[in-house]
Order: structure tokens, then C-alpha cells, then sequence
């Protein structure tokens, strides 16, 4: 669950239920009215709103709310997952009036109810619905699909699932720390063993060579010890970075989601380095053994 579009009626609880499913899954919300709407109360221009959508949807993961009818297509075939909240109209209607002049983050102004929203509303079943359901029917085996019939049970859906990563966040972290532990103990063992290796290698070489190649093969050795130890640490960097990623999604709260997100990013670029850097060692080794020199 990757690429996930929220869609029904408006005042349904789309937007509500977007922002607390990012909460779990660290995935970014697009809201399509803040793509279609300025803040003046303008629209923006249908090519606008088209490549700011196609943008969106060519990213790795995304949770897009709103429902924009025109668009339906063209999302449905770039998702994984839809959620689609069908309920009643007197549902839809209660909900858009509890909202009356907040301010919120799905929309670029204070939610108003005027004659023309709530005429849409009413006629949604008649002239949206039938479209959608036709594409529901279409995916339904290709995609995986979530029809909530009342707020309650997308609560119910949320709660699930956030007790569910939570369970498996957990057996992950102590897996890896497990592994992590029994990996960090073996190079500690093997570690004294290759330092011996490369000084033995060391002396020989210079009671053989003239000084200068000496010191050259101290040098060599001293690298392919280092790219010797860099494979070695390959087998637990990952595991330990996997860890402190796990560690990291469960010790943040909710409201520190934005803090969370920053340092699992952080993470990954050092792992990105440090992989670079065994990759660099790994082939310093393999020439110097296919060269006989270590």
C-alpha cells in the first residue's frame, strides 16, 4: 500500500481519515482541492491542475483525497489502493456543516457552505456515483479496494492497521537486533585474527622487498585489511540501520511525525554512503588478491 487514492462525497470524512492513515504510514497527503483552489478562491487552469496531478502520481508513494470525477481514471490506474467512502447523504451533509468556518489543511480558505456546494452534494448520487461505481467494478480485481459504509468503520479500519505496523515494527527491531548483536560478535572475534594475518603478511613482505616496496605493500595491506573488515561490517550496517529505522518509527509520536520522516531520510543517506563505501573497499580487495599482492 503504496500509492492510495481517498474518494466519495464531500464532507464524508475523506480528508480527516487521509491525514490520521499518513500518521501510521509516514506516506504525504495531497489534497486536490489545494492543487485546484488559490487562496483567493480562484481555480487554477485545467493544464495546471493536470500536470501538478500527474507530478504527484509519478512519485514513489503517494495518498491523494478528493474526489474530482474528471480524474478518476487516471488515478485509479496509477494506484494500489482505494478507499472509497460511501455514505449517506445526511452523513455527507452533517459533516460539511460542522466545518463551517475552520480553518483547515485540505482547503486554501475557511470552509464556507453556500447553495451551489450543497446542490452538488445532494446530486452527487445521481451524477458522480454511477461513474464511480462503474470504475469500482472495473478494478475490483486489480486493485485493492475499501468501501467504508460510516465514519465508525474507517476508524475501526485506521485502528486496526496502526495496531498492525505497530506489531510488526516491534518482531522487526528485536529480529534485527538479534541478528545486529550476533553479527557485531562475530567481527569482534574475526577482527583480532585479520589484523594478525595483515602484520604477518606485513613483516614478510618487508624482510623481502627492497624499503620503498615495503612501505608500498604496508600500504596495500593496510587498504585490504580495511576492505577486508568493510565486508565484513556490510553483513550488520544495514541490520543496525534497519534497527535505528524501526526504533526511530516507534519511539516519535504522532505529533513529532514531521521529526520521525527527517531522520528515517537521514538515515537512508548515510546508509547510501556507507554502502558506496564497502562497494569502494569490496573492489580494492578483489584487485589486490587477483594481483596476488594481499
Amino acid at each position: 500500500m503504496k500509492k492510495i487514492i481517498v474518494i466519495g462525497r464531500s464532507g464524508t470524512g475523506k480528508s480527516t481519515f487521509s491525514m490520521k492513515l499518513r500518521e501510521i504510514t509516514n506516506i504525504n497527503v495531497y489534497h486536490l482541492d489545494n492543487l485546484f483552489w488559490n487562496a483567493d478562491k480562484s481555480q487554477v487552469s485545467r493544464d495546471e491542475f493536470d500536470e501538478k496531478l500527474k507530478e504527484i502520481l509519478n512519485k514513489k508513494e503517494w495518498i491523494i483525497d478528493g474526489d474530482y470525477s474528471r480524474t478518476y481514471e487516471e488515478r485509479f490506474q496509477s494506484c494500489d489502493t482505494i478507499f472509497f467512502f460511501d455514505l449517506p447523504l445526511s452523513d455527507s451533509l452533517l459533516g460539511v456543516e460542522s466545518r463551517i468556518g475552520n480553518k483547515r489543511e485540505d482547503l486554501p480558505w475557511k470552509e464556507e457552505f453556500d447553495e451551489e456546494f450543497k446542490e452538488y452534494i445532494i446530486n452527487w448520487d445521481e451524477e458522480t456515483a454511477p461513474k464511480l461505481r462503474n470504475l469500482i467494478a472495473k478494478y475490483k480485481d486489480k486493485k485493492n479496494i475499501i468501501v467504508f459504509s460510516s465514519r465508525k468503520e474507517s476508524e475501526d479500519y485506521l485502528l486496526t492497521l496502526k495496531n498492525k505496523i505497530a506489531n510488526k515494527r516491534i518482531t522487526s527491531t528485536i529480529v534485527i537486533g538479534i541478528f545486529l548483536l550476533i553479527s557485531i560478535l562475530f567481527v569482534i572475534w574475526l577482527i583480532p585474527f585479520n589484523l594478525k594475518e595483515r602484520y604477518s603478511a606485513y613483516v614478510e613482505s618487508v624482510q623481502n622487498s627492497p624499503k620503498v616496496e615495503g612501505e608500498m605493500i604496508l600500504v596495500l595491506n593496510l587498504v585490504a585489511g580495511i576492505g577486508a573488515l568493510a565486508l565484513l561490517f556490510a553483513a550488520y550496517v544495514p541490520a543496525l540501520l534497519s534497527l535505528i529505522n524501526s526504533a526511530v518509527s516507534l519511539i516519535f509520536s504522532i505529533k513529532n511525525r514531521k521529526s520521525s520522516i527527517k531522520c528515517i531520510r537521514i538515515i537512508n543517506y548515510i546508509y547510501d554512503v556507507l554502502l558506496i563505501g564497502i562497494i569502494i573497499f569490496a573492489i580494492i580487495k578483489i584487485i589486490l588478491f587477483w594481483t596476488g599482492i594481499a
